[in-house]
């Protein structure tokens, strides 16, 4: 039997029946009348198959135009046809894919227009008929101009009449023209069928009525064509008592309430009218913002209700009650992410709105002014803007019916809007917190632009608070002010201290600079490079560098914008500031004569040691003797005949001189010295009389007096701190870690560290952490060490300590670090020649043949350093290769 070559459209209408549930019908028209129907069909079936979209079915038919009109009907005599073409495609989303591609697609000499036969949304004949009777009851004429017709169908019913469905309804009215009037007019058809009258007799179930008939006292219907349709005012009022009123009035009226009695209803139930008072936000995005209610639309009579959430009215599968938010079916990715460009796009441009509203007439002006460019609904897969305005209705809210319908942001976006700039604004603040009175004021300075609650769709702030995700913002009732802050993650016991010793890295670090302050930007490298180690955030339990700096804030430094506005500065509290510069002045005053010098030359010599003078506005002084009174502890002030002097309180001027003591002793090889001796260098050097009494009563923990050979020397420990400042002076880096100090040590000093336990300390490191006033201890944080390293305290040795016996000391330690280094090298080269060559022989005779390809010789064990070069090829001939053993791989 010959094979047949089956149509294309024969090939795409098997197994219709299974998708015939989802089928959609598309509508083609404006075809080129001067293709026959088979190259219309060929050319139409090659554009959606190029789309990917399956098509079940694909037919053609006369459509008909009446002269003079924009409408189109079937069967019309006089009228000039025209061909179009009804598509049954699988699904919706194929159906908004061919929308989106070919609409407007060329196809012949004209370009195609394509549009949705929504069957699912259109209404029930019967529907239409009922609403149609009921409008021509109350005309006496029975006939209306085609206009005012449509006009008060949809001032009645909220939703505008098209001419399609005018024509379904052929049974109940006629459409004529008048040439004398000049217009159309539309009339009740004399020869009304018995169901069309049987229909019109039938009462409108409670879930369509438009109005409560417990409340509303006014007729209805000849309300809706006097006065047309009624917008909800703006009404000021708290969600705290909107809810439970909303909630009442649901129980009265049987969980169903129309939203546009909702007036009525209020204010028979509560004796009070809504609040029309600034600011004020639209009644029904107020009413939608109301926990455990919803407001819902029914496609038979387009009319908005509000209900339960949990609540779904029983209806009959053809009129099924859907929120507004559902009534929008998912498209394909391809759609779905224009679907997602349009939902910000259409965000952004409610923003830049004036309270977020902007009329539904306006919005494809507003959309073209905004963005540039105009706002194509067929490249969504929708041929209506109210269709693609209901497909993000996640984003967008329709308020009103009719031609007074307003677009808004959702609650939901609101309340995530709102949250983003809550947080900016928290976060501008010191500890990220403020108070609800500081809010307005605070939100124009960060934001500038002025506050405005009902921006965001509520009247009180307190409102969209409660609604914010809970990890977003805290509030916290203190004194008669609510408090807001950022929840912060509890730190770990491990972090906490780790914090506490970066806020000591922090007060040294600027202690460093000249103003004791440091750009933002630059104390990341800064810290790497005064340190020698990288900053990392985490290890102190925060995730960004301004979180841990604001946890130190405002006790240890301050935060502060920079002029430019753009950055930010770091620097020390007024308290650290004003320890900073004390130790600096200390640092002149303790080098001149008895701790005195005039107040005169202070700001002198200040300038000429760090080379700038001193902002006195930023310790709160007006000249140096005002921040001298400052700092009571350190300093006091003298009168003197025309000026005061600057000097050290008496037990600072023991310790400068009990340091003074100590850096001449260690100085001395044996540390010790006869006491004439220690008196006279003293007063050579600084040009002071050494007072016996600070020698033997203030100095007993670290000087031992011995009276009969009338000498003195440094405690033992002390003697331990000399040496260990010597090795470290010699080292090239500056310090040295304590598990490596005892090889320096025992190199430089010919014997090993004294035990620290017969110094009176369980550990080296106990020791040197009670002798920080002469050595630092710091951890050293490098990954995959765990080691303490050991440095000089540069305020106790400000130059070199220098001992005549150990000027020769820094070639030897050299030499320690150079074996230390090449420890594995000295190791190979310390074998002599006979064993290399006796080795080479032992391995030349260990070579052995396997499947033509030699065995690699392995060395003696001891000389691997690792068990994985045994299994490793590539060390293996690395190995082979230094005893010079040759292996050739083709063999």
């Amino acid at each position: 039997m010959r094979n047949r070559k089956l149509h294309p459209l024969a090939l795409c209408n098997h197994n219709t029946s299974r998708t015939n549930m989802q089928a959609v019908e598309l509508l083609v028209t404006n075809l080129d009348a001067n293709m026959d129907h088979i190259c219309l069909k060929r050319e139409l079936m090659q554009y959606f198959r190029e789309n990917e979209i399956h098509v079940l079915h694909l037919s053609f038919a006369k459509q008909q135009f009446i002269s003079n009109s924009n409408c189109w009907r079937e069967y019309e005599p006089n009228a000039y046809s025209a061909l179009k073409a009804i598509v049954k495609v699988a699904s919706f989303q194929d159906a908004q894919i061919a929308v989106s591609k070919l609409h407007h697609a060329k196809l012949g000499c004209k370009r195609i227009m394509v549009s949705i036969l929504s069957k699912d949304r259109s209404l029930p004949l019967n529907v239409l008929r009922r609403e149609v009777i009921s409008i021509f009851e109350e005309i006496p004429s029975k006939k209306l101009p085609l206009v005012t017709f449509q006009d008060i169908y949809e001032k009645r019913n909220h939703r505008s009449l098209s001419m399609g469905d005018i024509y379904r309804l052929r049974d109940v009215i006629q459409v004529t023209s008048e040439f004398d009037s000049g217009g159309k007019f539309v009339s009740v058809n004399p020869h009304l069928k018995a169901t069309a009258k049987n229909e019109e007799n039938e009462d409108v179930t409670t879930t369509n009525v438009s109005y409560c008939k417990l409340h509303a006292n006014v007729d209805v219907d000849s309300f809706w064509i006097e006065h047309g349709s009624s917008s909800l005012p703006n009404v000021h009022m708290s969600l705290k008592l909107l809810a439970p009123r909303i909630h009442r009035l649901l129980d009265t009226h049987r969980g169903l309430l129309p939203l546009g009695s909702i007036i009525e209803c209020y204010r028979s139930e509560f004796n009070e009218d809504f609040i029309s008072e600034e600011p004020s936000v639209p009644l029904e995005h107020l009413i939608s913002c109301v926990p455990g209610i919803e407001v819902t639309c029914a496609r038979t009579a387009a009319l908005k209700r509000i209900q339960w959430t949990e609540k779904k009215l029983e209806e009959s599968v053809e009129l099924p009650v859907q929120p507004i938010a559902s009534q929008c079916n998912t498209a394909s990715d391809l759609i779905a992410k224009q679907l997602n460009q349009f939902s910000r796009e259409v965000k952004d441009l409610l923003k830049s709105q004036p309270h977020c509203l902007v009329s539904f007439s306006k919005f494809v002006p507003a959309y073209h002014n905004h963005f540039g460019r105009q706002c194509c609904v067929y490249q969504y897969g929708y041929t209506k803007l109210i269709d693609l305005l209901e497909a993000v209705s996640h984003v967008v809210q329709i308020l009103g019916e009719g031609p007074k319908r307003v677009l808004t942001l959702t609650h939901r976006e609101q309340t995530k809007r709102f949250a983003a700039d809550l947080l900016k604004v928290l976060k501008a603040q010191p500890g990220k917190r403020l108070t609800l009175i500081q809010f307005p004021d605070l939100f124009a300075a960060v934001l500038e632009k002025p506050f405005c609650i009902t921006d965001y769709g509520v009247c009180h702030v307190t409102d969209i608070l409660e609604d914010l995700w809970e990890g977003t913002a805290i509030m916290k009732q203190e004194e008669e002010d609510i408090v807001v802050e950022i929840p912060k993650r509890e730190q770990t016991e491990e972090e906490k201290k780790r914090t506490k010793l970066f806020a000591k890295d922090v007060i040294e670090l600027l202690q460093s600079t000249p103003n004791f302050s440091i750009s933002f930007f630059k104390f990341i490298p800064a810290y790497h490079h005064y340190f020698g180690r990288q900053c990392k955030v985490s290890d102190y339990g925060f995730i960004k560098l301004i979180e841990l700096l604001e946890e130190i804030t405002p006790y240890v430094i301050e935060l502060i914008v920079a002029t430019n506005g753009e950055d930010k500065i770091i620097r020390l509290n007024f308290e650290n500031r004003l320890i900073a510069m004390r130790n600096r002045l200390f640092r002149i005053v303790k080098t001149h004569s008895n701790g005195c010098i005039l107040i005169s030359r202070l700001n002198e010599l200040f300038r000429h040691e760090f080379g700038f003078s001193i902002n006195f506005a930023d310790y709160n002084a007006s000249d140096m003797s005002s921040l001298i009174v400052q700092m009571p502890a350190t300093f006091r002030l003298l009168s003197a005949e025309s000026e005061y002097t600057v000097a050290l309180n008496d037990d600072l001027m023991s310790n400068v001189i009990r340091r003074r003591i100590i850096r001449i002793l260690m100085e001395e090889e044996s540390t010790e010295m006869k006491i004439d001796a220690l008196i006279s260098i003293y007063k050579a050097k600084f040009n002071e009389e050494l007072d016996i009494f600070v020698l033997r009563e203030r100095m007993k923990h670290c000087i031992i007096t011995k009276t009969k050979l009338m000498s003195v020397s440094l405690s033992e420990v002390l003697k331990l701190v000399r040496d260990c400042i010597l090795v470290i002076q010699q080292m090239s880096s500056k310090s040295v870690t304590i598990r490596t100090l005892n090889k320096f040590y025992e190199s430089m000093f010919k014997k090993t560290l004294p035990d620290a336990k017969e110094l009176g300390y369980k550990t080296l490191f106990t020791l040197f952490q009670t002798q920080s006033e002469y050595l630092s201890v710091r951890r050293n944080l490098e990954p995959g060490k765990v080691s303490w390293v050991l440095t000089i305290n540069g305020e106790f040795i400000g130059d070199k300590l220098s001992v005549s016996a150990y000027c020769d000391c820094e070639e030897m330690v050299r030499e320690v670090t150079s074996v230390t280094v090449n420890e594995n090298e000295d190791k190979h080269g310390s074998r002599s020649e006979e064993e290399s060559t006796s080795n080479i022989v032992a391995l030349e005779s260990n070579q052995s043949v396997s499947n033509g390809v030699p065995k690699v010789p392995l060395p003696p064990n001891e000389w691997l350093t690792e068990k994985k070069e045994v299994a490793n090829c590539k060390r293996l001939r690395r190995i082979a290769a230094k005893f010079d053993v040759t292996l050739n791989d083709n063999e």
